[in-house]
């Protein structure tokens, strides 16, 4: 058995009673429902600083081109495209 931590938190129970229908629906355990929130908000947060370099990217082509900025644009649209 790996090793673990138990760890305590308190939500208001109309929020851990949500957590709960939903981890019953995806037959999962409460543990892998924070789990799988923790990875999706470093997800999140990788996606959020991506798009930031591709919008930065663009305005710097703003400077040299508006042609290629409104390609640079199109693709970060594309981009985010993929996620929604």
């Amino acid at each position: 058995m790996e090793s673990t931590k138990v760890v305590s938190l308190r939500i208001a129970y109309d929020k851990y009673e949500k957590m709960i229908l939903e981890c019953d629906a995806k037959g999962i355990t409460v543990s892998e429902f924070i789990e799988r929130k923790i990875a999706a908000a470093g997800a999140v947060k990788e996606f959020k600083k991506e798009i930031a370099e591709k919008i930065e990217s663009a305005m710097n082509s703003l400077e040299r081109s508006t042609t290629h900025a409104k390609i640079k644009l199109r693709s970060i649209l594309e981009f985010i495209g993929k996620f929604s």
